[in-house]
């Protein structure tokens, strides 16, 4: 028959084929993953069953109940149960099923180093033809991932074998245990079947700034190995150092028996064979690393790691540096049987390597304009090539092929750092860089030119810049990442090395910046205008909560963020339309006009819900003031210019002319609304206004002063014509309360009497008579002999019949004709002492014109 053959070069594989004398293999190993880093790989696993054939070493940790019948073969009879029955322990019994199995083992790598990728393996035997790509990978107390495979293989007697990458859950969850569970297996107990196995492991590779630069080669399937049925595979893609080299191979395999041998492992032709794994039975069901048993605590069941302690899975990292020499670039890998069967399902390279390395290059963004990248904003992007290896780097060419969704800027093109900096042309082959089909290439390092890269020693780099525009009708993320393609000049072949876009975490990604629809609400319109910036991208929306919404579609649906009506029952008075009717609030008369406070306080405002079941008036009433005779109720207590006597009966006019109205508010305060009478024309000697001047008599023609009024009236003849004026004696004096300022019969004129403290002794204060006849108007009636004042005063103007007039002495009335007032005196016990004394003086100056 044919034997397959793979060979591994700059990572692809190339095909061909040996004749064999076996039959076809079923599932050859191919490279899943190969990378040159300062750094290495480490193995770890655990079986899913524990044999109980004699030969078979106790556990470290774990317990082995009954094994049953049929424990003669060489394949595991039960399984195991970590965590059980506590934490921290393990069970192998009759009664655990395949459901319940599940096994744990413990990762540990060296301090500061990152992990960059990390796959997980799971295999068995099955009832039935089949895979199962479904498993679960945990932690006591920890983590839990439902696993699904990338890929299964399938391979005699119904064995299967899938492999998952985990680089991110292994990222996460860093060092510590980690268990699986779940596997589909046929039974174990009670079977005398030699080609059962339960198990799993894995590869995880890791940054170690202290190592050196490595190149490690991943490779998996499913081989059965027999007699006459080998497996080979090529190895290639590394540059063995002149010296001060290793080489390491992890090797792992599933049901190798510890008591059939003639089973080899080959590199470049010899036969691999150290403490634990002779060359003839290399797959004995161990654990070892570089010829040591390997047993870790917390791996539960924790085994020896010596020969059928694994109980049908052997995991060993040997040591194959002898098998190597500087300048080698392949290996032949080989495994072969001539008496045990096995299924060869992993093995891993990790060989010193000569070569530049870029695989710490970096690629930043910066938003030029700022924020939120938006359509319309200019990016500048910055690489910076670094060489970490071991070797110069020679033809070191850039490439950055540009997104769909960006625009490249002419003239951008700039090498800021390193050999040959200055800005470059975008045209081809006259400088360093150049821009043409979408690609921005850089030809980088010492002797580069329009044609080809230079060199860049160990340790130094080159920066480069460039911008691009965000095109208008762009969306979602801009995922950009360059390449750095450069050869050895010790003779390592040209190797593309991505740029990483997230520095120093783990992992070399693109460089991504998402494109946002908006950065905040000003940039999003009617009908959207919130820009919610918990999408990805930011979105404009027409809501992002209930508040953004409106009476009548007062919710905010989360998923679509679009305002809408869901009924809630019966209307209350919340300012929503709670039954959906497209009204708000209705029968609450919410949102009409009202008004709080009175007078000047009172404000307008309109009606609001107080409560889910009343409305309030939304205004807050004004501040009183002190009340002013305004027409307005200032204090705000309900009336308006009170205390003014706004309302009540007034005079207007005076003399004749006198008429009643009703006194109010005016601009100059308290106002009276009558009319006064038409004035009419001075009748002499009647005591009467009738012109209405506020004299009486005045300018009429008289032939002496009591023509002009009574004797107390302010009035004389003068030249015919009655003037204002007083004698200050043989003539009309002055009103009670003034003095003439004549002493004689010439005309003065009327002042007011100076006040005095004392009283004047030669006034009489009782038994007043009428010793000057009637000129005084002051009858014997006037005078009260039971008291030593006047009683009462003549109210008529004059007249000498004063108990005709005021025929009860005690509503007497003062006429002040001529001073400018009306005063009334309504004493009913008699007028004051000081107004009769001021009478009687005035009667006593006053003389009749004979």
């Amino acid at each position: 028959m044919t034997k397959r053959y793979w060979t591994i070069t700059h990572g692809c594989w190339v095909a061909g084929v040996v004749l064999t004398a076996a039959g076809e293999a079923q599932a050859a190993p191919k490279l899943r993953y190969q990378n040159s880093q300062v750094g290495d790989v480490v193995l770890i696993g655990n079986t899913l069953g524990q044999e109980c054939a004699n030969g078979t070493p106790p556990p470290v940790v774990g317990t082995v109940g009954a094994c049953g019948l049929s424990t003669d073969d060489s394949t595991p009879d039960l399984f195991w149960r970590s965590d059980s029955p506590q934490p921290g322990q393990a069970t192998a019994d009759l009664l655990t099923t395949a459901a319940q199995a599940r096994s744990t083992a413990v990762l540990a790598i060296p301090p500061a180093a990152q992990i960059t990728r990390a796959f997980v393996y799971w295999g068995a035997t099955r009832s039935t033809a089949g895979t199962d790509p479904a498993v679960t990978l945990d932690r006591q107390g920890g983590f839990s991932v439902d696993l699904t495979a990338d890929e299964c293989f399938q391979s005699a007697n119904n064995s299967y074998h899938c492999v998952a990458d985990v680089t991110a859950t292994v990222q996460d969850e860093g060092e510590g245990a980690y268990r699986m569970s779940g596997l589909e297996v046929a039974p174990l107990a009670n079977v005398n079947n030699s080609n059962l196995f339960a198990g799993w492991w894995m590869a995880v590779f890791y940054d170690d700034s202290n190592g050196t630069l490595r190149n490690l080669a991943l490779f998996d399937g499913l081989d059965p190995v027999s007699n006459g049925n080998p497996q080979n595979t090529m190895l290639s893609g590394f540059l063995v150092p002149n010296n001060g080299y290793t080489a390491k191979l992890g090797v792992v395999a599933f049901e190798g028996d510890n008591t059939l041998v003639g089973d080899q492992f080959l590199f470049n032709g010899t036969a691999i064979t150290n403490a634990i794994n002779p060359a003839n039975n290399f797959f004995n069901g161990s654990r070892s690393t570089l010829g040591v048993a390997t047993s870790v605590a917390g791996d539960l069941p924790q085994l020896t790691g010596t020969a059928q302690s694994m109980s049908g899975i052997d995991i060993d990292v040997v040591n194959v540096t002898a098998n190597v020499m500087g300048g080698q670039t392949s290996a032949m890998i080989q495994g072969t049987s001539s008496g045990d069967t096995y299924y060869l399902a992993g093995f891993v390279t990790s060989i010193s390597d000569y070569r530049p390395n870029f695989a710490t290059s970096t690629k930043t963004v910066t938003d030029l304009n700022g924020g939120s990248a938006l359509p319309g904003d200019v990016l500048e992007y910055e690489l910076v090539a670094i060489n970490t290896g071991n070797d110069v780097a020679i033809n070191v060419v850039l490439t950055d092929p540009l997104p769909a969704q960006v625009t490249y800027v002419p003239g951008t093109l700039e090498i800021t750092a390193g050999a040959n900096t200055g800005m470059k042309t975008d045209a081809a082959a006259d400088d360093q860089g150049e821009f043409a089909g979408g690609v921005v290439t850089f030809r980088l390092g010492t002797g580069a030119d329009g044609s080809q890269g230079g060199s860049i020693p160990v340790g130094q780099s080159a920066t480069m810049k460039f911008q691009v525009t965000i095109n208008d009708d762009a969306m979602g993320t801009i995922e950009n990442q360059a390449t750095i393609n450069a050869a050895g000049e010790q003779g390592a072949p040209p190797t593309d090395t991505p740029t990483d876009g997230n520095g120093g975490d783990m992992g070399a990604p693109s460089t991504d910046i998402l494109i946002e629809e908006c950065g905040d609400d000003s940039m999003c319109a009617m009908g959207t205008p919130i820009c919610d910036t918990s999408k990805t991208p930011n979105k404009c929306v027409e809501c992002v909560e209930d508040a953004d919404c409106g009476a009548l579609e007062p919710t905010c649906d989360p998923v679509d963020n679009a305002c809408t009506c869901i009924a809630s029952g019966d209307e209350v008075c919340d300012g929503a339309d709670n039954d959906c009717n497209g009204e708000a609030d209705e029968g609450f008369g919410a949102g009409d006009a009202c008004s709080s406070g009175v007078g000047a306080c009172a404000v307008d405002g309109v009606l609001v819900c107080d409560g889910l079941d009343s409305v309030k008036c939304d205004a807050e009433p004004g501040a009183p003031s002190d009340e002013v005779c305004d027409g307005l109720d200032n204090d705000c207590n309900g009336e308006a210019d009170e205390g003014f006597g706004v309302g009540e009966s007034c005079i207007v006019g005076v003399g004749e002319c006198e008429n009643e109205g009703v006194a109010f508010c005016d601009i100059d305060g308290l106002g009276c609304d009558g009319a006064p009478l038409p004035a009419g024309v001075e009748v002499c000697g009647d005591e009467l206004d009738s012109d209405c001047d506020g004299a009486n008599s005045n300018g009429c023609q008289c032939d002496e002063d009591s023509d002009c009024g009574a004797s107390d009236s302010g009035q004389v003849c003068d030249a015919s014509v009655c003037i204002a004026g007083c004698r200050g004696v043989g003539g009309n004096g002055c009103p009670s309360g003034e003095v003439c300022s004549s002493d004689d019969e010439s005309v003065g004129v009327c002042q007011p009497e100076a006040s005095s403290d004392t009283e004047d002794p030669t006034l009489p204060t009782t038994g007043l008579s009428e010793t000057e006849g009637d000129t005084g108007g002051i009858s014997d009636t006037d005078v009260n002999p039971s008291t030593p004042t006047a009683s009462s005063v003549p109210t008529d103007g004059g007249s000498d019949s004063d108990s005709a007039s005021n025929p009860s002495g005690n509503s007497g009335e003062l006429d002040d004709e001529g001073f400018g007032c009306e005063c009334n005196s309504n004493n009913s016990s008699g007028a004051p002492a000081g107004l009769a004394l001021l009478t009687l003086l005035a009667a006593g100056r006053r003389r009749r014109r004979a």
